[in-house]
């Protein structure tokens, strides 16, 4: 019983494995005057690229209520530092974004998001201002 189990492939080894036969059935069909660098490559699909652009708008929307959220506790007077290091890190992963975007959807949705912090940032820095005065 054992080695029947040891025998059989799960679905997704089998779905691998499938996989790994179509890259290696793909460099074999290359002529030999190409030149060949590094192993087989991932197939991307625009439909991937389109899926993980979606991840990161999500991710990035989410860290950017996040900070919303923390700043408004700090003008309330809940927390008593600014989230500098947030509102950092998500200026920077969101620059990232705007200049790694390939497909138009990406770049549409990455500029959004772009002015809707911008908007937020300049709301902060004013009301900062403002702290700052009394």
């Amino acid at each position: 019983m054992a080695g029947d189990s040891e025998k059989r492939k799960s679905w997704f080894d089998e779905e691998e494995d499938s996989d790994v036969a179509a890259l290696k059935n793909r460099n074999k069909s290359t002529s030999g005057t190409e030149k060949k660098i590094g192993g087989p490559v991932a197939p991307t699909s625009a439909a991937a690229k389109s899926a993980i652009a979606e991840a990161e708008v999500s991710d990035l929307v989410g860290l950017l209520e996040q900070t919303h959220q923390l700043y408004q506790q700090y003008f309330n007077g809940v927390e008593r530092r600014p989230p500098v290091e947030k509102h950092q890190m998500l200026e920077k992963n969101l620059n990232h974004l705007l200049k790694s975007s390939k497909t138009a959807m990406a770049k549409f949705k990455a500029q959004q998001l772009h002015q809707q912090f911008t908007t937020y940032r300049e709301m902060w820095m004013r009301k900062l201002k403002e702290r700052e005065r009394k």
